[in-house]
């Protein structure tokens, strides 16, 4: 009984961008002869073609330029983090503040009355980071130092005094105020939130680019 010829395989390293570390994986060795080369990164992989490679072979065929497009269907954020927070929004021109059971999974930001509630109703707002309209800012509301998020949302018929965002007439903005009772769980609470929001803006996957409204 003759046994399968065992497939020859190599190793590639990359950088994984949730943990920061690099990591190693194998793949089959290809039977192509390599003929050119370009690196990917997250802020060329929606590039349009043509694309300059970064190295060709002397008798390559491709003449520094390939059409080729990439595309990222799905992007996995391993984000987990619940706790209260005093969450605030704008009347007029003070900021109210309640506190808030905060549920942050992948990139929704669920808000609760209390912590029993999480898995009996739904949250009395839910905001999709996908929907944010720049980062985390930052800010100061008399004594609380909190974070303030802005979230775009379709507008409704009670919106009717409300500005519209510019490129999408049919969206107003809404801005949450969050902040902690402890310093370490606002910044906590301030990091992955950021740091959810890079991601997205880095791999294209925001709705919207940073613009005020009109």
């Amino acid at each position: 009984m003759q046994s399968k010829p065992k497939l020859n395989e190599t190793t590639i390293q990359y950088m994984n961008l949730l943990t920061n570390t690099i990591q190693e994986s194998k793949i089959l060795t290809t039977s192509f002869e390599l003929v050119g080369e370009i690196f990917l990164t997250k802020n060329n992989i929606g590039n349009k073609s043509p694309w300059s490679l970064d190295w060709v072979t002397d008798n390559s065929r491709l003449q520094n330029k390939a059409f080729f497009s990439f595309s990222l269907d799905r992007l996995t954020i391993d984000s987990k983090l619940t706790g209260f927070m005093n969450m605030g929004q704008e009347i007029g021109d003070r900021v109210f503040w309640e506190k808030k059971w905060c549920v942050l999974r992948e990139t929704q930001l669920k808000i609760f009355n209390y912590p029993s509630f999480e898995d009996i109703v739904d949250p009395v707002q839910c905001l999709n980071l996908i929907y944010s309209v720049g980062p985390s800012t930052v800010t100061t509301n008399g004594a609380k130092k909190s974070f303030l998020l802005k979230i775009a949302r379709p507008s409704t018929c009670e919106d009717v005094d409300r500005p519209s965002l510019r490129s999408k007439p049919n969206f107003v903005l809404d801005k949450y105020f969050f902040s902690s009772d402890a310093y370490k769980d606002f910044q906590k609470w301030n990091s992955e939130v950021k740091t959810i929001i890079d991601t997205l803006n880095d791999w294209k996957k925001v709705i919207f680019v940073e613009e005020d409204c009109e």
